[in-house]
């Protein structure tokens, strides 16, 4: 019985590839990217649950959507190298302090907004 399911269980990493079409490419941990026959590239990540599969174009439009409906970072104040930065959430503003060597593309991107607003307004 023991040799039965060790067997099973060695098996299992075989088992979960057939979701996975031959000749997807690996973009991140538990995701891959494939084209099929007539153009349209589908991405394919891995859950506990089995293979999702999706267009890529309906994944970066649902993304966009996702990224745009989020509230803008605000920049509170530049002191030096540090930046303070505000951002609303469903709990009250949440706050925080970052050197410029170490921001985000999120942070970059607001202080760049902040720096162009103050740029006009003078």
């Amino acid at each position: 019985m023991r040799l039965v399911l060790i067997a099973l269980l060695s098996l299992l990493p075989l088992m979960a590839q057939n979701g996975l079409p031959t000749g997807a490419e690996k973009i991140a941990e538990q995701t891959y990217r494939w084209k099929d026959k007539d153009g349209v590239v589908w991405l394919f990540h891995k859950s506990p649950f089995g293979w999702h599969k999706a267009k890529e174009a309906d994944e970066m439009a649902r993304a966009d959507a996702a990224a745009k409906s989020m509230p803008p970072i605000k920049v509170l104040a530049v002191k030096d190298d540090v930046v303070s930065f505000e951002l609303a959430s469903p709990f009250g503003p949440r706050r925080w302090t970052r050197k410029k060597s170490e921001l985000t593309a999120e942070e970059k991107a607001a202080l760049e907004r902040a720096v162009q607003t103050e740029q006009a307004s003078k």
